[in-house]
């Protein structure tokens, strides 16, 4: 069905950035990224989210040191790191997730945050290797002999995860990027 819509569409609108996908954008000339939608809503209320924004945790994350929280965000939890006011929790070191592309891009890359990468099934390991290999901003976890990912797996990935400085300085650059993709003139900006 995208096939065919692609081919009698003049263009398809996509939320994505030149900077970060540019294999799709030669791939495919008739997209057009307009993205990332939710980076420039920093308002109280969450646009895109079907759930309110659970902040009962924020006060919580408010005491801990800098870097040191590893959120464990499920695509069927509602929570967004506190990002509707500005950005993630300072408390918030990294990201443990499945790796759905659009809670990805929507609001973490965007956000500048590291992830711990998990993923289960489909295109959750395509877009691991986007996350670990290719912007070099997160560590996936390994299975052991018994396709089980272990609490010492999961501890050693931890710790490198808020150890390594490399990482966290690629978040920040993809943040930049992504960001920066939104300015007047610049890839997701001048289509329009």
């Amino acid at each position: 069905m995208f096939l065919g819509a692609k081919e009698a569409a003049d263009h398809i609108i996509y939320n994505s950035t030149i900077d970060l996908e540019p294999g799709t954008f030669t791939l495919f000339p008739k997209m057009l990224p307009i993205g990332p939608l939710l980076a420039t809503n920093r308002s109280k209320r969450q646009v895109g989210h079907f759930w309110s924004e659970d902040s009962s945790c924020l006060t919580w994350l408010d005491q801990q040191p800098v870097c040191s929280v590893i959120y464990n965000w499920h695509s069927w939890e509602s929570g967004q790191l506190g990002t509707s006011t500005g950005g993630p929790k300072p408390s918030v070191g990294g990201l443990l997730h499945e790796s759905l592309w659009l809670e990805l891009y929507n609001g973490r890359v965007s956000n500048g945050v590291r992830f711990l990468c998990w993923p289960y099934f489909a295109e959750q390991y395509f877009n691991k290797t986007y996350i670990c290999d290719i912007w070099k901003t997160g560590i996936g976890l390994n299975k052991d002999d018994a396709d089980i990912v272990t609490r010492e797996e999961i501890k050693i990935k931890v710790e490198e995860l808020l150890n390594n400085n490399k990482i966290k300085e690629n978040a920040f650059i993809l943040q930049e990027t992504v960001t920066n993709s939104l300015q007047e003139g610049n890839s997701s900006n001048k289509k329009f």
